[in-house]
């Protein structure tokens, strides 16, 4: 259940913070959710932030869903932390090209 909650918290953090959607409805949606708080603007325009807020609706969803409400908090956290893993796990290749000299190379 970690790997798909992990899974389910990445992906809707890419599509909030960054993915233009069709006809640009999800700029449009960033764009409603930032003018409605500024707290809610910060946590839109920081990935940890947004992921621990994101990895709460996936985890009470797996509530609501069927899953143990004793194990929520600790899936929480587990699925917000493999989040962030994740997300610096995926700029791996760019930073090994950068150790080693060569920036501009895309592979």
């Amino acid at each position: 259940m970690l790997i798909i909650n992990t899974i389910a918290v990445f992906i809707l953090n890419h599509l909030l913070m960054t993915e233009r959607g069709p006809k640009e409805y999800l700029i449009k949606l960033r764009n409603y959710l930032k003018a409605l708080h500024p707290e809610i603007k910060m946590a839109m325009d920081c990935y940890i932030c947004l992921s621990g807020y994101t990895s709460m609706i996936v985890v009470a969803l797996g509530v609501v869903g069927g899953e143990p409400p004793r194990k929520a908090p600790l899936m929480w956290l587990a699925s917000w932390g493999a989040t962030l893993l994740l997300y610096e796990i995926r700029d791996i290749p760019q930073l090994i090209l950068f150790a080693r000299g060569k920036q501009n190379d895309v592979s």
